[in-house]
């Protein structure tokens, strides 16, 4: 990954998405790094009350900087989703989303929609 100025880089994340979901990365030390992180930990906890809290990990997102590449964009515009079911009623998931650098509306980002 060192040259991800290269088509040929072996950029690991989908070009659909930037979604990687392969090669454990669910349970790869950084990802354990950051779950474990004292102020992330305490959101949780806060949120759910509860220091005994449960993570499950199924893939990270990672992007290039398409500033200098426009091809780099994901293909996808908008990908809205939701991680519970509309079924279920009450509160039985949260996602968590660490950003690693800054982001803007120019470079994009997370978008919560209201009650979702």
């Amino acid at each position: 990954w060192s040259d991800s100025a290269s088509s040929r880089c072996g950029w690991p994340a989908g070009r659909e998405d930037g979604i990687i979901h392969q090669r454990g990365i669910g349970q790869a030390r950084p990802m354990w790094s950051l779950r474990g992180l004292p102020k992330l930990r305490k959101a949780f906890a806060d949120l759910w009350g509860t220091e005994r809290l449960v993570t499950s990990f199924d893939g990270a997102g990672v992007f290039r900087p398409y500033g200098h590449q426009p091809e780099w964009r994901t293909k996808k515009a908008n990908w809205h989703h939701v991680d519970q079911a509309h079924r279920k009623r009450g509160l039985h998931c949260v996602q968590g989303l660490i950003t690693l650098k800054d982001a803007s509306e120019r470079t994009g980002g997370l978008v919560v929609v209201p009650k979702s």
